[in-house]
């Protein structure tokens, strides 16, 4: 059973990710090159990040998994009409 925010959770190494102000947020990425600036995590993992892009900096993406798990990236087009989405990282 996951704890909530009311619930205090002993013994247990996850127990400030389970229940700090935190849980289920997000956590931010240091600016190293190539990171993602933000990821959302749950239990299980990454669920989502925003980021920029490798070949074209300009492009800020958005990335999630498909129900395969092949990650995602969503960014919109050149002319701003439309979005891309690849499993290639911009």
């Amino acid at each position: 059973m996951s704890a909530n925010p009311f619930t205090i959770v002993t013994n247990d190494p996850t127990a400030a990710v389970k229940t700090g102000v935190g849980r289920h947020e997000m956590k931010e990425d240091d600016g190293g090159a190539l990171a993602p600036t933000k990821v959302w995590l749950d239990e299980v993992g990454i669920v989502a990040e925003i980021g920029r892009g490798i070949s074209d900096p300009n492009i800020t993406y958005f990335a999630s998994y498909n129900t395969n798990g092949v990650k995602c990236y969503i960014y919109p087009n050149a002319a701003g009409t439309g979005i891309v989405v690849s499993a290639t990282q911009p």
